[in-house]
């Protein structure tokens, strides 16, 4: 192809699979779809590897035909997991890489450093390097702080940090929740949350009581 892959996403076998299916697919080198910016051209890349890495799918959504790289990165988002659902194995957000002994949230690659009060996404990059970003819960509240952490995670770039040329990030920190809801359906995002909301405050109260 001679361009990397940026952004991508584990395509994992359903959970329903048996153990002989999923290690096929495991020797089979796991198909892989992802989102990628094109700084340049201003434009979201959509691309569906088959098993053999060759490109099955390539879709552009630019930011001059739906208006704002928000409204372009959502309807990228839409083909993805259309396109996805029609013609690759189940998609599946529950086990994706980075598993760490101390998270507790119940978001792969997520965990919460309970005494700084930030959550920390982290995740490897195409070059195999592990990268992270922390979201401060003084300064954005405990839901926004988790589900920046959790957009984060689901895209696998530091999608809120601002460029030091242009000043702008891809996406408005309040744009957070719309990743999560789109990637993993309101629904289930809130209930995790709700989880993680009592964790947290199980965890305040426990400080408190020592005071």
């Amino acid at each position: 192809m001679g361009e990397k892959l940026g952004n991508s996403f584990e395509v994992t076998p359903d959970t329903k699979n048996s153990k002989a299916e999923v290690s096929e697919q495991k020797e089979k080198n796991e198909n892989m779809f992802g989102i990628s910016w094109d700084e340049g051209r201003k434009r979201f890349m959509v691309r569906l590897l088959n098993d053999g890495g060759k490109p099955l799918f390539v879709k552009q959504f630019s930011q001059g035909r739906y208006g704002s790289k928000e409204k372009a990165l959502r309807e990228a988002i839409h083909w993805r997991n259309e396109t996805c659902q029609d013609n690759l194995i189940p998609c599946s957000w529950i086990r994706d890489g980075i598993e760490l002994k101390n998270n507790k949230t119940s978001v792969p690659g997520v965990y919460r450093k309970d005494k700084k009060k930030i959550y920390v996404a982290t995740w490897y990059d195409d070059n195999r390097k592990l990268n992270r970003a922390e979201f401060s819960e003084n300064k954005w509240g405990v839901k926004q702080a988790f589900f920046m952490a959790w957009a984060t995670r689901l895209m696998k770039n530091k999608i809120f940090k601002k460029n030091k040329e242009t000043k702008e990030s891809i996406l408005e920190p309040e744009q957070c929740f719309d990743v999560v809801y789109d990637q993993i359906g309101k629904e289930m995002a809130e209930e995790v949350w709700e989880k993680e909301k009592r964790r947290v405050e199980e965890i305040e109260e426990g400080v408190e009581g020592l005071e």
